[in-house]
């Protein structure tokens, strides 16, 4: 179930995902015809740029950003902190063999960081992928790897 919602997320991203923010129209940006010095000027500007940093901040994207952030957080050093724990308690594993198995993934994780970057700067390089393409085949690759 979790290796097809992600599956079905990376491939919801690849085909909806955009590379840049909506353009705004043109009357969104207007000045407003109180004068910064007024007070009534100066808390107009305020609030417009409070209201903007807002608009911003609850964006779906940057929502959908700080949730799946906050939840591999969570997870991630939730397991960390406990899984020396369930290693020792419950399968009876020194903490010899606990470490290694913490390590590993880690490990790998790092060296396969390390070639997909290298992989990515060739492809973009090449001409055969744009850096957002790129982006997109990593994340969505990582995505279906990550489950299986």
């Amino acid at each position: 179930a979790m290796g097809l919602t992600t599956l079905s997320f990376g491939v919801l991203w690849a085909a909806l995902g955009r590379s840049g923010p909506t353009p705004i129209a043109a009357g969104d940006g207007a000045k407003s015809p109180a004068s910064p010095a007024s007070p009534r000027g100066a808390w107009g500007s305020a609030w417009r740029m409070a209201a903007k940093y807002v608009g911003i901040l609850s964006a779906a994207p940057v929502l959908a950003v700080f949730s799946a952030h906050s939840v591999h957080n969570f997870v991630r050093y939730f397991l960390m902190a406990w899984m020396p724990t369930y290693y020792r308690e419950v399968l009876g594993a020194s903490h010899d063999a606990s470490a290694v198995l913490l390590l590993t993934p880690e490990l790998v994780g790092l060296l396969v960081s390390i070639g997909s970057a290298h992989l990515g700067r060739h492809l973009q390089r090449s001409g055969l992928l744009t850096a957002l393409a790129s982006r997109r085949l990593f994340a969505s690759t990582a995505f279906v790897g990550a489950p299986c």
